[in-house]
């Protein structure tokens, strides 16, 4: 294994065992590197090209020049009731009716 896949199992491994927001775990979690990071790097430069979205192209080249990449993603997620305002919205209530990016 590569020294930067290691790093980037090592960031998976640390997201895995963080707290989380009353013990619930909605984390997905992957490791990619090798031939799908410049796959991904180049359709994240189509992407920005085809959408007008700036920005796409710059980091389309950084992730095809890295040596691995750690995607994170929500599968799932429900509402802790913490309260806690750390999504953007005041009440965990609130949540269910909130759109966003």
């Amino acid at each position: 294994m590569e020294t930067m896949e290691m790093v980037a199992q090592l960031m998976a491994l640390a997201t895995r065992t963080a707290p989380k927001a009353g013990g619930k775990d909605f984390v997905e979690l992957k490791v990619i590197s090798g031939d799908v990071l410049q796959t991904l790097g180049d359709e994240m430069i189509k992407y920005g090209a085809a959408s007008g979205r700036k920005d796409f192209d710059r980091d389309g080249k950084n992730i095809a020049s890295a040596g691995a990449v750690l995607l994170l993603a929500l599968k799932n997620p429900g509402v802790t009731g913490l309260n806690c305002g750390a999504c953007g919205v005041d009440k965990c209530a609130e949540l269910k009716d909130h759109e966003g990016d």
